[in-house]
């Protein structure tokens, strides 16, 4: 009986507990690209210090099938990470969070920190499903170019 209650703390511990960059490394997507529908993949790739660096890429589906990438590094705080931009534009700024959940990511816009220069009304707001847990090395640019993840540099 003891030995049952002390798992069942300790298993609670662990699931309440942050997670580390290798954890959350891997592939996410919603949504289905021969849909005509809104859909996007995101590409986590473990850095060092508490560091994620990131991909996302949203389409916003049909009639239009406007799209938006963005690359960049994420701190993790616990299951939290914060992407934090300055836009050209003077005193606008662009916000995101990613909330690592169980086999999924949650990517939030910050509501008075939109001004992400995308254009266009793509929303990222959306629930990514993890569909490959394998760290991605690489993603392609806008510019069709191949980017390796190790080598980009984190800004610290």
């Amino acid at each position: 009986m003891h030995r049952t209650i002390l798992l069942i703390f300790i298993s609670l511990a662990l699931l309440l507990q942050g997670c580390g960059p290798s954890e959350i490394g891997g592939t996410y997507v919603f949504g289905d690209s021969g849909s005509g529908q809104a859909f996007g993949r995101l590409k986590i790739h473990p850095a060092a210090d508490g560091q994620v660096l990131f991909f996302l890429e949203v389409n916003q589906g049909a009639p239009a099938y406007r799209m938006v990438q963005l690359d960049g590094e994420l701190e993790l705080d616990g299951r939290k990470g914060l992407y934090n931009s300055k836009v050209a534009a003077a005193g606008a700024s662009c916000e995101l969070s990613f909330d690592f959940l169980q086999g999924s990511v949650e990517v939030s816009v910050h509501p008075e920190r939109n001004r992400c220069g995308f254009g266009g009304d793509v929303p990222l707001d959306h629930v990514f499903k993890l569909v490959d847990r394998a760290v991605p090395i690489d993603y392609v640019d806008a510019q069709g170019d191949t980017v390796l993840f190790e080598r980009v540099t984190l800004s610290r």
